[in-house]
């Protein structure tokens, strides 16, 4: 064992969860934590190390977790650690108050270079999971990530419930710790999916506008084809991190570039790509951010809707959203399976990576800098796959896309690639021309509007000279007898006259005089009357 394993070994474990309310504290208390104390997580760690549960939440939530067997049973093997945190406040949402208590413990687990695992309340894990996390930050990996997809949590729950895998007492009063494998995990899992996880499998006829992964189920398997662009990190060593950045946990939860801004040896990152190696499950209730999976027509075409999910993932992989770590690792192929995996899962595989290949963009010469570009995809993939995952080497599942190993790509897929690329081309300048010629039509729009109103500002006032004028030379007789009615005292032809040049006045200026001052001159009738 070398110096370097041995001070590896001497470094604690520190849990870290964040939650706060009823809910959230009964889901941890009944699966998370349970799952935590499987034989094969918590359990099988080495005790020398001193590891800390580090738990972020409020002095209520604290005070009736530890009133359970469950967590009684837990401090058995760690150290529960409290770290309060403030109520959440109602302007922000409970994702980016979760970055508080982040904040905290990481910082605790910073200062003290200690390897966290990160965990949600509303998570399981299966049997096994912490035994292999330790033996990979013993082969010295700085991270383990894991593919972070929603299930739901009606149909997950009761799946598992129904095949027996979860005990119908409560954990939390039993304190007996719940032991799930993988397979049993993803058999639940498969047929349990979220709607906003229903959205990104491809070919669907709801894909969605942005998507964080995309998925293949493979036929007559209880399994699928991961593709994501969402990462959660399961393992992080502190001892590698030179400064601590905590940016993204200001506005957000570690699945953000947390990773990526204090990690930069991406070469000792672990990704998790089989289910038989360790399963992370979180749920969400069906009705929490459900999407309504109503199909396209356009996506259902079979043309038109290849080419509009090939622009919408083009799109999302170059969008800000997602970090240059999470692109990178977005070809690695992630497999969940319940059965053993066969030939019907090199199909899917090699159909899934094409479409990748296509519609994101093969790699340029020279342009490959981490571990995981596509360039050095073949060799990664096999050089992490395990005994039990049928995987081919680098010169198989090079062949179909390579005229060689390490040679050039095909003269079909770059062909392929090539046609992709410029019909997304087309679509985004045909996109781009219509906004154009909408801009283009709302700036015609407003210009006949400001050229109508020019033309009334300066024929407005011609026209109402010339019909004021014409109104007198047609009334000039009248005019001519109320000047001789006035020259010889008449009041009542003084008012009148008075009255008639306001009218003209207000004409001449466009505006419209008050119907009260406005009385018009008396008609035959009238003046017989009176």
């Amino acid at each position: 064992m070398t110096a370097l394993d041995s001070i590896s070994l001497q470094r604690p474990f520190y849990f870290v969860v964040v939650l706060w309310g009823e809910r959230f504290r009964d889901y941890f208390l009944e699966y998370c934590l349970p799952s935590l104390l499987a034989p094969g997580n918590i359990p099988a760690l080495d005790r020398r190390r001193g590891s800390k549960f580090l738990i972020a939440t409020r002095p209520d939530d604290w005070a009736a977790m530890t009133a359970t067997p469950i967590f009684r049973r837990l401090a058995e093997y760690v150290e529960p650690v409290y770290i309060e945190i403030p109520p959440c406040p109602p302007e922000k949402s409970g994702c980016q108050h979760m970055g508080v208590g982040h904040s905290l413990a990481t910082e605790i687990a910073y200062r003290d270079k200690a390897y966290a695992v990160m965990v949600t309340p509303d998570l399981m894990l299966s049997d096994g999971t912490m035994a292999r996390v330790q033996e990979l930050a013993q082969a010295g990996k700085q991270a383990v990530l894991v593919a972070a997809l929603r299930f739901g949590e009606e149909p997950f729950l009761g799946n598992l419930e129904a095949a027996g895998a979860i005990p119908r007492d409560s954990r939390r009063d039993s304190g007996s710790p719940l032991s799930i494998s993988g397979r049993a995990m993803v058999a639940a899992a498969v047929d349990g999916l979220h709607s906003e996880t229903l959205r990104y499998e491809w070919g669907a006829p709801y894909f969605s506008n942005l998507p964080a992964a995309c998925w293949w189920r493979v036929p007559d398997e209880m399994g699928m084809v991961v593709h994501s662009l969402s990462w959660a990190p399961l393992l992080l060593d502190y001892g590698a991190v030179d400064e601590h950045d905590t940016t993204a946990l200001e506005t957000w939860t570690m699945d953000a570039d947390y990773v990526y801004k204090n990690l930069k040896d991406w070469h000792r990152i672990h990704v998790v790509q089989d289910s038989d190696e360790m399963f992370v499950a979180s749920w969400a209730p069906l009705a929490d951010k459900a999407f309504e999976l109503i199909p396209s027509k356009l996506l259902q075409h079979r043309t038109w809707g290849s080419l509009t999910r090939s622009a919408i993932l083009h799109a999302a992989y170059r969008s800000p959203v997602f970090d240059p770590l999470k692109r990178a690792i977005f070809f690695l192929p992630v497999r969940w399976h319940a059965r053993p995996l066969n030939e019907n899962w090199r199909a899917v595989e090699r159909r899934a990576q094409r479409t990748i290949l296509i519609v994101v963009g093969l790699p340029r010469r020279g342009a490959a800098k981490s571990a995981w570009s596509p360039a050095s995809l073949a060799p990664k993939i096999s050089r992490q796959a395990g005994p039990t995952t049928l995987v081919p080497d680098a010169a198989t599942l090079a062949a179909p896309y390579r005229l060689g190993p390490g040679g050039a790509f095909s003269a079909g897929l770059l062909l392929r690639a090539w046609a992709m690329r410029m019909a997304i081309f087309g679509l985004r300048v045909a996109n781009l021309g219509f906004r154009i010629g909408m801009m283009l039509t709302s700036i015609a729009m407003h210009g006949a509007m400001l050229g109508f109103r020019g033309l009334l500002w300066v024929v407005g006032p011609i026209y109402r000279v010339i019909s004021v004028s014409f109104d007198i030379w047609r009334s000039r007789r009248v005019i001519f007898h109320k000047l001789g009615q006035i020259a010889r005292g008449d009041r009542e032809a003084k008012d009148y006259v008075t009255l008639r040049l306001r009218v003209v006045v207000a004409r001449l200026l466009g505006r419209q005089l008050h119907p009260k001052l406005y009385r018009p001159e008396p008609t035959d009738l009238e003046r017989a009357a009176t």
